[in-house]
Order: C-alpha cells, then sequence, then structure tokens
C-alpha cells in the first residue's frame, strides 16, 4: 500500500485500516463538494466522568449511549438524576437540537438529534455532545443523517480505537469531515427528518392511547401496588401450595394484582388457554443470509424489530427458532423484561431466550390486547414474581403461559388492535422516511445534488415530506 505523505501529515495514522481503499474512496467523493471539520463550526463535548447521583423524585433523564440508535433516541422509562447533579455539570445538560454520538462501546459512531420531549436530560462520558454554532450552513438534521449515512459511518470506524470496547475520543469526533452540500437540499433533508420525528411521536401516541384504554377497562389507571416487603401465609398457603419458600414470590403486590385480575367483570384465563407456544426449529443452511432477532433486537420503548443480517455460519448457539407473522414474542430474562414484540414479517430467525405465542383459533384474546397486556406496568411488574436464578434471572415458558389474562370486551380488544396496528404503520412509515433522507444524502455526495434533488421531488408528494406510496 503506497500512502501520500500529505495523508500522514493531516490524519497523524500510520494504520492500514486508517488508510483503506473503500475509505480514500469515500473521501475523494466528499471532497468533491466545500467541506469543514466539525470543530469548526460546532462544539464538542461528553457528558459526566463521574457517578451519577440518581434521584426519583426529579424528571431530568440520564441519556446513555445504549440509548443512542441510528436517528433516533430510544423513548423509554429513564433513570433520573438530581437537580444538583444537573446544575453542577451544565455541560451535560442537552440543549434542542443537540446531535449526540454514541462514542464509547460496540455502536460506537451511531448518532440521533436530542428531541424536545426528553427534555430536561443530562448524559455519562460515554455519549458526545455535538452541537452545532452556526446554523448558516448545515442543518442539525441533515448533519444527523449524514453522520448516520456510509459517508459518516466510515468516519466512525476509522477513527475508532480500541477492539474490546471501540472508542470515538473527542479529538477525533472533531476531526470528522462534513460536505458542504446545497442548503435547499439540506432544507428538504430537515423536513423529511422532522416529518419522520413527527410521524414517531403520534405512533407512541395511539401506543399510549391503547394502553390507557386496557388499564381504564380493567380500572388500574391509577393503580399502584403495594410496597410493602412482608406477607405472612400459613405453610399450607405458601409451600403447601406452591412448593416454594422465596420471599419475593410472596410480597403483597403481587396478590394484588392477581385480584384486580380475577374480578374483571368478563372473566379471566391462563394465557397458555387462549394462546398456544411455538417451538418451530428450522435447519440453518451456513452460506444464507439469516435476519435474526434477539433480545436486544427489539426497541424496548416501541416494540419494533430491528433484526440483525448474519449468515448461518455465523448464528450463535441459541438461533434456533423459525419466527412467523403474528406471533407475540416474549423476552424470558429478567434484564430485559420489557422485549416484547409482535413479528412483522416471516422467515425472521429468533433466540431461545424468547416465548413464542401464537394465538389459538377461535381465542378470546387478540395478539395486539396480549402486547398491550405483557408491555403494561402492571405486567411487568407482576412478571418478577416467577424469576428464576439470582447471576442470570429468568422465567420459563411455562410461567409466562401461567400467568392470567383478562378476557377483555371484545369490541375494546377491536379497538386496542386498531390503535396498535396504526401505531405500527406510523413507526414504518417514519423510518421508510428516514431511509429516504439517508439514500438522498448518499445520491448527492455519490453523484450530484440536481440528481438527489430530482428523485426526492418523485418520491414525495410536492409540497409536503410525506413519502408517495406505490
Amino acid at each position: 500500500m503506497e500512502i501520500r505523505l500529505s495523508d500522514v501529515q493531516n490524519f497523524m495514522d500510520l494504520s492500514s485500516e486508517f488508510h483503506k481503499k473503500e475509505y480514500k474512496f469515500y473521501m475523494q467523493k466528499i471532497a468533491k463538494y466545500p467541506c469543514k471539520q466539525l470543530k469548526d463550526f460546532c462544539y464538542i463535548t461528553d457528558g459526566e466522568h463521574g457517578s451519577p447521583d440518581w434521584d426519583k423524585a426529579t424528571n431530568i433523564k440520564y441519556i446513555t449511549a445504549e440509548h443512542i440508535k441510528q436517528n433516533y433516541i430510544v423513548d423509554t422509562v429513564y433513570k433520573t438524576i438530581s437537580q444538583n447533579q444537573y446544575k453542577k455539570n451544565k455541560r451535560a445538560a442537552l440543549s434542542h437540537k443537540d446531535l449526540l454520538i454514541y462514542s464509547v462501546g460496540a455502536y460506537d459512531g451511531n448518532a440521533a438529534v436530542a428531541e424536545e420531549h426528553l427534555f430536561p436530560a443530562s448524559i455519562p462520558r460515554s455519549v458526545a455532545i455535538i452541537r452545532i454554532l452556526y446554523e448558516k450552513e448545515f442543518t442539525p438534521q441533515y448533519l444527523n443523517i449524514f453522520m448516520n449515512s456510509k459517508f459518516g459511518a466510515f468516519q466512525s470506524f476509522r477513527y475508532r480505537a480500541g477492539n474490546s470496547q471501540p472508542m470515538l475520543a473527542l479529538e477525533k469526533i472533531e476531526q470528522f469531515i462534513i460536505p458542504i452540500l446545497d442548503y435547499s437540499l439540506q432544507i428538504k433533508i430537515t423536513g423529511l427528518y422532522d416529518s419522520s420525528y413527527g410521524l414517531r411521536m403520534k405512533s407512541k401516541s395511539l401506543y399510549t392511547e391503547s394502553e390507557q384504554l386496557l388499564l381504564q377497562e380493567l380500572g388500574l389507571v391509577n393503580f399502584k401496588p403495594s410496597t410493602e416487603k412482608i406477607a405472612i401465609k400459613k405453610l399450607s398457603e405458601s409451600f403447601g401450595t406452591t412448593g416454594g419458600l422465596d420471599a419475593e414470590y410472596y410480597q403483597p403486590k403481587y396478590e394484588e394484582i392477581e385480584n384486580v385480575i380475577s374480578k374483571y367483570r368478563l372473566g379471566y384465563n391462563a394465557i397458555g388457554s387462549v394462546f398456544k407456544l411455538s417451538k418451530q426449529n428450522f435447519k440453518v443452511d451456513k452460506d444464507k443470509l439469516y435476519e435474526y432477532v434477539e433480545i436486544g433486537s427489539i426497541n424496548v420503548s416501541s416494540g419494533e424489530i430491528v433484526p440483525e443480517l448474519i449468515t448461518g455460519a455465523e448464528l450463535p448457539s441459541n438461533a434456533k427458532r423459525k419466527l412467523k407473522v403474528g406471533q407475540v414474542i416474549v423476552s424470558k430474562v429478567r434484564t430485559y423484561r420489557s422485549g416484547i414484540a409482535i413479528i412483522d414479517k416471516d422467515n425472521y430467525v429468533g433466540s431461545t431466550a424468547f416465548s413464542i405465542l401464537e394465538e389459538k383459533p377461535n381465542g378470546k384474546v387478540n395478539k395486539e390486547t396480549l402486547f398491550s397486556f405483557l408491555r403494561s406496568n402492571l405486567f411487568l411488574e407482576w412478571s418478577l414474581k416467577p424469576n428464576t436464578g439470582t447471576s442470570y434471572p429468568v422465567i420459563l415458558d411455562e410461567d409466562i403461559l401461567n400467568f392470567n389474562i383478562p378476557l377483555i370486551d371484545t369490541n375494546i380488544q377491536n379497538i386496542i388492535a386498531s390503535k396498535i396496528q396504526q401505531s405500527f404503520a406510523l413507526r414504518k412509515e417514519s423510518k421508510h422516511l428516514l431511509d429516504i433522507a439517508k439514500q438522498a444524502v448518499e445520491m448527492a455526495i455519490e453523484e450530484d445534488e440536481e440528481t438527489a434533488i430530482k428523485w426526492l421531488n418523485e418520491v414525495t408528494i410536492p409540497g409536503t415530506n410525506i413519502h408517495q406510496k406505490s
């Protein structure tokens, strides 16, 4: 490999990885435009270097690297920190349109815009903030889409250091090179991003409505289980019935939840009575490319599935289950209790860390109602009752099948199903708009801006940023 002296002087890196032909090709494409390094127009810093000062009484979210995905931040129930720490470490406080970068860990380089519904919020040192100081040449939304495109992603790979825990140092992030694309194209990209965000928030709202409808029907909107830790039971009511003496199992809160479900006006039944367990295996073709779904593939805030593309030869040993449209998968690992999703396409390969449930013929509960019930805080709290193991606590398939589910009024189930289906459709469209935006940025760099703008005009409805449906 031949390396020009000017390249070494510019980047002070002689590694073969840094000077890969593919990377040099990408740089040549970017360099046909006027460019700036991030340090030329951004303030860049990281978050808290010490330990978080947790405080459940505040609303100050603590957004870690694991929450940052490509183009969005996971909207979940965040841990919160104290007002004192938030004020003390002002540089880590997020502002509207800050760009957040996953800087320490397996997915370093993932970027997302800090969105208003997350504020107030702070970050640890594993996250970097990129704050545009001058918006005359770049919009935050365009910068975000570029960072997640192949022309931004390769720079993450190029500048990272470390193997077991890759890291993007702040001084390396400062060196990222950003092409100054025509501002009219950036405005179109910004519009696509903003429309995507709006659809995602509407999707979230519909899901919240479905859960609230379920809780209203059960009379549980304001239900808070007991915090009492002591339960007094006769031996015949505990070990004599269950065969267990685990104190956790007999906490009063579980009995309260069970009483509420048992008193539902239309009755209840075991999940195993209305859904069947699937354990369909498949034969692995080592040369075939599979869409693998593991626990980490589930967006815990929405139930969205983001599978990993992997060859049969590389599939882990627990990748054994064949998944089908309409199945409900439920994480059996305690630390991922919210890993619950409805399968949206055939031929995913699933991990054995899921229980896989299918609607029984003439069942009295539809899959969307089951999905909403399992993801409710009520059930997530209840699901802690039968945990097995200490270092890696899990629940068993049989435990999930034995949980009771209320036989919700059919009309209400139909409304829940409609809201969940609309929510999924909006989130899918939201993601598609981001894909269009990324494709337009890559097209502009690979070909030219005029081609990208023309293509965008063809795939969006005039006067809007909404994708034309075929």
